[in-house]
């Protein structure tokens, strides 16, 4: 099994004071994810209209939340796009900004637009910079906004701040996939390949992106029937690979030669992948290959993330074959 992940350390906050001009204590990480793109959606029916498209509800910007995850569905309930909404309580009612994969952000904006019809929605791409960080940032010139990332609140801080304005060192965006790619968190078309998988099967109830008391969207009544009739059988896990490999994707066997899943993205020795939950976590050996009848790649491990939530989903914990819960 791969290691247990231990964040306690590392989300500590310092509440030593900064001199002026500095955001953060040298030894807390911050990434730019030029991987990502955001973009300004304002109007009156802004909320109105969001709330017909994606999987989660407004409602939550509107009261209580400052950011939310969702996905995008099309009408057969897959996934198009995963994104991150939040509140810009600065700007007037009804001002959001939505970050999404940079590779589609010009698809995304030409599918909203074909949605909005009439509404007064007004959809701009902004030029910011957007950072993950492992703590809160301090005042620094230019921050926008940052908030706890709404996926899963021990991964971190994200924060919009203005171009160019945040002068301190950042990470490699390479530091940050494995990192993610360790918790078993996806993002990105990589890791939810447009229209070809599922919002459950990507741990959208557990990353709390999809909300069942909101009424219709785009792709409701398949994602609702699903999650009301059965478990979710398959879903994104984290994965340890033995040793790097060259393929850009490969299929992740049994030692008896049974496909128990696939490789959605890696780096190093760290990967994603879709897999069959009760299969791989119960095999004892776990291969990656390119295909069923070829060479091993690679001996890959897996976990049960620890933020999925074993002691609350019972379905889950039938599918993982626990009678009781985890000591």
């Amino acid at each position: 099994m791969l290691r247990s992940v231990n964040l306690t350390k590392t989300f500590i906050r310092s509440y030593v004071k900064l001199p002026l001009g500095i955001c953060r204590e040298k030894s807390v990480k911050c990434y730019e994810l030029k991987s990502r793109s955001v973009l300004k959606i304002t109007g009156k029916d802004s909320s109105s209209f969001l709330q017909s498209v994606i999987t989660n509800d407004m409602r939550c910007l509107e009261n209580s939340c400052q950011s939310l995850f969702a996905f995008i569905l099309n009408p057969q309930g897959r996934i198009l796009y995963d994104v991150i909404l939040y509140s810009y309580l600065s700007q007037p009612a009804q001002s959001f900004y939505l970050e999404c994969d940079h590779s589609i952000r010009k698809d995304l904006l030409m599918l909203l637009k074909k949605y909005k019809i009439r509404r007064n929605v007004n959809l701009d791409p902004e030029d910011l910079t957007l950072i993950h960080c492992e703590e809160e940032l301090a005042d620094c010139p230019g921050l926008l906004l940052q908030n706890k990332d709404p996926r899963v609140k021990q991964f971190g801080y994200r924060a919009l701040i203005e171009k160019n304005k945040f002068q301190d060192h950042l990470e490699n965006e390479e530091n940050y996939k494995k990192k993610r790619f360790e918790l078993g968190i996806g993002e990105g078309i990589k890791d939810h390949p447009i229209a070809k998988c599922f919002p459950l099967e990507s741990n959208g109830v557990f990353l709390h992106a999809v909300a069942f008391d909101k009424g219709c969207y785009v792709g409701q009544e398949l994602t609702a029937r699903t999650h009301h009739t059965g478990a979710t059988r398959k879903r994104i896990m984290p994965l340890e690979l033995s040793e790097p490999i060259n393929a850009h994707s490969a299929i992740i066997c049994t030692e008896e030669g049974k496909s128990v899943g696939v490789i959605r993205d890696h780096i190093g020795r760290r990967a994603i992948g879709l897999m069959r939950v009760r299969e791989s976590v119960n095999a004892k050996e776990l291969y990656a290959k390119e295909n069923v009848e070829g060479e091993t790649l690679s001996r890959v491990k897996t976990n049960i993330p620890f933020w999925w939530p074993i002691d609350k989903d019972e379905r889950l914990r039938q599918l993982l074959g626990l009678s009781a819960l985890p000591v």
